[in-house]
């Protein structure tokens, strides 16, 4: 019984992730979770942490981080350095990073919550082909670039912790973009 529902379970996932993708509907929420999921999975294959989705890193970093793109129709590297330098932001993933992992950030009285963020960013034109087939453009893409390779397959992990991340995605109608963010959060040891 649990194992023919291990692999219904498998078939659902592999249909839902092999949907064409229509423009005019495009399931934001899908997309984000397979390629969150499929970059976790190449991250595994490499034998690196695989991540925690970070609702705060999601609605304080990257859906800005898109916002701008999107506005100017351009891809680029938003400075994120006002918002980062907020001790409101930090604080906030660090709460979360308590609560998911159950080992206490590391905070400085003068610097707050310690941790370093991570961009990667990628644009393409409208493809043919399913929401499966943009994550693994997207994630390629990122491989042909030394800093960006380096970036998704990084260790984020800190005293045996994960590290999170969270993505999305902005469509123009020049194309597709899509941000993904890293975060490494220090923790203090446990015991």
């Amino acid at each position: 019984m649990k194992k023919a529902f291990s692999i219904l379970l498998v078939l659902i996932t592999t249909l839902v992730n092999a949907q064409v993708i229509d423009y005019n509907n495009f399931d934001k929420k899908l997309f984000e979770k397979v390629l969150f999921d499929k970059l976790n999975e190449y991250r595994k294959l490499k034998g690196v942490e695989t991540l925690l989705w970070s609702k705060t890193i999601y609605s304080q970093i990257t859906v800005h981080q898109m916002k701008k793109m999107i506005k100017v129709d351009r891809l680029f590297h938003p400075d994120m350095r006002p918002m980062w330098d907020s001790l409101r932001v930090r604080q906030l993933i660090a709460n979360e990073s308590d609560k998911l992992v159950g080992v206490k950030t590391s905070v400085s009285i003068c610097s707050g919550a310690s941790m370093t963020l991570y961009e990667n960013a990628y644009w393409t034109g409208n493809i043919d082909g399913t929401y499966d087939d943009l994550a693994e453009r997207a994630i390629k893409g990122w491989e042909k670039s030394f800093m960006h390779n380096a970036t998704q397959y990084a260790s984020f992990e800190n005293h045996g912790k994960p590290g999170l991340a969270a993505c999305t995605v902005g469509l123009t109608n020049r194309g597709v973009y899509v941000t993904f963010n890293f975060v490494r959060v220090y923790r203090e040891k446990e015991g």
